[in-house]
C-alpha cells in the first residue's frame, strides 16, 4: 500500500475500483478511510483519484500537512500512463481546453477560457492497443479522459468517455497514476525532516538579478532575502556566527571552500553542520569537513524560462 513514506504523509497506491473518499451517504468505505484503519492513523487526502483510476495518491498525516503537500504537489510533476485502442497522429502533443460540468455526475470540454492542460506522448505499442503517458500541470475533474477522448484516442474502458466500443466494456479503465512529484521546495523540506526550521536565508547582492521563478520558489519555503550592496557570502557568515549559539543544526546551501573556516568555527560551538550542494561545484575539503553532506541532483532544479543560473549563489538554513 505505501509506495514513498513522506514526512509529513504518504504515496499511497490506490487500486482501482475504490473511492479516494467514504461516497454519500457511508455505506462503503472509501481509500482514505480503509488505509487509515490499515495504518492504525487518521488520514487527510492531499489530491484525489476517480474510483476507477488506479495508482500514486499523497495523504497527510495531519490536517495542517494538507496545505503545504497541496501547494507542493500544484507545482511539482503528475505523471499517467494509460491505453487506448487507437493511434494518435503525433508522438507528442497537447491539448488545452476549459472543463466544466455540463449535467449531474458529467464533465465535459465547453467554450471559454481554457483551464485544463495535459501534455501527451505516445509510449509504444501495446498487446491491447497503444501505450500513452500524460501529464498534467492542472487537475480538473476527468481532465486526461476528456482531452484524450478530444484527442482522438480515448482510454480503454472509460465508458463515459469514449473508450467503450459497441456492447464491448473492458473490466476496468486502462489509466494509472504513474508519477507525483513534489516541487523543488518540497523536496527540500521533505530533506530536512521533521527538524523545526528556524531560519531559511537567501543571501545575494544587489547587482545581481533573481528569476521571478525564485523568488516564487523561495517565498514558498517561507524564507527571507537579503539584498546587500556586495559581498553577500559576509553576510552569511556574520549572520551564522551571530546565531550559532541558539541553533543545533546549520545547513549550508553552497559548497564554497571559502566556507570550510566557518564550517570549523560551527561545530566548535557544537552546532551540527551540513553541506547540500552540487557535488561538482563543492571540494573534498567541504565534505569531509562537514558533519553531513547532501548531494544536490537535476531534480532540484527549479523549471525556469530563464537561465537558471540566474537562481544559484549562496543561501543558508537553519533548524533546531
Amino acid at each position: 500500500m505505501i509506495l514513498k513514506e513522506l514526512t509529513q504523509g504518504y504515496v499511497l497506491d490506490k487500486p482501482a475500483g475504490v473511492a479516494t473518499h467514504t461516497p454519500d451517504g457511508g455505506q462503503t468505505p472509501g481509500f482514505l478511510e480503509i488505509a487509515s484503519k490499515v495504518l492504525g492513523q487518521p488520514l487527510w487526502a492531499v489530491h484525489r483519484l476517480d474510483r476507477d483510476t488506479s495508482g500514486a495518491l499523497i495523504v497527510a498525516a495531519s490536517d495542517k500537512a494538507v496545505a503545504p503537500l497541496t501547494d507542493q504537489l500544484s507545482a511539482g510533476k503528475k505523471k499517467y500512463v494509460f491505453i487506448s485502442k487507437h493511434s494518435s497522429r503525433e508522438n507528442v502533443w497537447s491539448y488545452s481546453g476549459r472543463i466544466e460540468k455540463t449535467a449531474s455526475h458529467q464533465f465535459g470540454i465547453v467554450e471559454g477560457e481554457p483551464n485544463s492542460h495535459t501534455k501527451f506522448a505516445k509510449i509504444a505499442p501495446h498487446p491491447l492497443g497503444f501505450l500513452y503517458e500524460a501529464e498534467i500541470t492542472t487537475g480538473k475533474t476527468h481532465q486526461i479522459r476528456i482531452h484524450a477522448e478530444a484527442s482522438g484516442v480515448p482510454i480503454l474502458g472509460d465508458v463515459e468517455h469514449g473508450g467503450q466500443e459497441g456492447d464491448n466494456v473492458f473490466f476496468r479503465l486502462m489509466l494509472h497514476a504513474k508519477e507525483l512529484e513534489l516541487s523543488a521546495d518540497g523536496k527540500i523540506l521533505e530533506a530536512v525532516g521533521d527538524r523545526e526550521i528556524i531560519r531559511i536565508i537567501y543571501y545575494k547582492p544587489q547587482f545581481k538579478e533573481i528569476s521571478q521563478e525564485f523568488e516564487t520558489f523561495w517565498a514558498r519555503m517561507g524564507g527571507e532575502m537579503k539584498r546587500p550592496v556586495k559581498n553577500a557570502d559576509c553576510f552569511l557568515i556574520i549572520d551564522a556566527v551571530t546565531m550559532a549559539e541558539k541553533l543545533d543544526v546549520v545547513i549550508i546551501l553552497g559548497g564554497d571552500k571559502d566556507y570550510l573556516p566557518l564550517i570549523w568555527y560551527l561545530k566548535s560551538r557544537g552546532c551540527r553542520t551540513e553541506i547540500w550542494a552540487w557535488p561538482e561545484a563543492t571540494s573534498t575539503d567541504m565534505q569531509q569537513a562537514a558533519d553531513a553532506f547532501f548531494p544536490l541532483t537535476k531534480e532540484y532544479i527549479i523549471p525556469s524560462q530563464t537561465d537558471a543560473s540566474k537562481s544559484r549563489g549562496p543561501a543558508g538554513g537553519a533548524s533546531r
